[in-house]
């Protein structure tokens, strides 16, 4: 809080005092939950001092919070423009994009500020799922117990799971641990002749595999 009124008090020095006025009722504006007003305070402050980066960052803040997220990412792209190393603008910009379904755009922001939980969502979206289940993991030890990470990391492992099971029935489709997968899978959805079909081939070809006779 400290460090944030400090900066915004150091760029208030560098603009018109109409920017500052804007900038200051935008601020309380947003910390009492008046976002229609913190809009059009910050939409006045970047029109008066174009150039204001502060005001841009604030302004897609808003945005975000209020899932206008067309106008955040517009927003935050000009914050970025003015200030391409601000990392609290590349956050945003990245939830901004993800959040518009452009993940594969939002991956380099997150991945630059280390955002590991948007960062795995982003590359679960993408079919990067070995490092959507790295960077949910890693999430999750600060998190432990968070029901989204608990969701995606498990969406991330199934999807992973899935498509490993299906490059081995693609490139090896007689092969036993084939047969054993198909065999699982007709477990699951209780199909038992076609179960013990596939286990019988994989028998067949190794009968010394774990677990296979059970």
């Amino acid at each position: 809080m400290i460090k944030a009124a400090l900066f915004l008090w150091l760029t208030l020095q560098a603009v018109s005092p109409e920017g500052a006025q804007h900038m200051q009722a935008g601020v309380d504006a947003h910390k009492q939950g008046h976002f229609d007003v913190a809009i059009k305070e910050f939409q006045k402050a970047t029109a008066s001092d174009p150039n204001l980066v502060e005001a841009f960052l604030d302004l897609g803040e808003v945005y975000l919070e209020t899932r206008d997220y067309g106008a955040a990412v517009t927003t935050l792209k000009r914050a970025l423009e003015l200030s391409p190393d601000l990392d609290a603008a590349h956050l945003q910009f990245g939830y901004a994009l993800l959040a518009q379904g452009y993940a594969e755009e939002a991956i380099p922001h997150l991945d630059r500020v280390h955002a590991l939980a948007a960062l795995g969502i982003a590359q679960i979206q993408t079919g990067r799922y070995e490092a959507a289940v790295a960077n949910l993991s890693a999430a999750l030890v600060n998190r432990p117990g968070d029901p989204d990470l608990l969701y995606y990391l498990g969406r991330a492992s199934g999807l992973l799971s899935k498509r490993s099971i299906d490059t081995l029935v693609a490139v090896y489709p007689d092969s036993a641990r084939a047969h054993q997968a198909m065999g699982e899978n007709y477990l699951v959805l209780r199909q038992m002749p076609q179960a013990e079909k596939e286990y019988g081939e994989a028998l067949q070809q190794r009968p010394d595999l774990p677990g296979l006779h059970l």
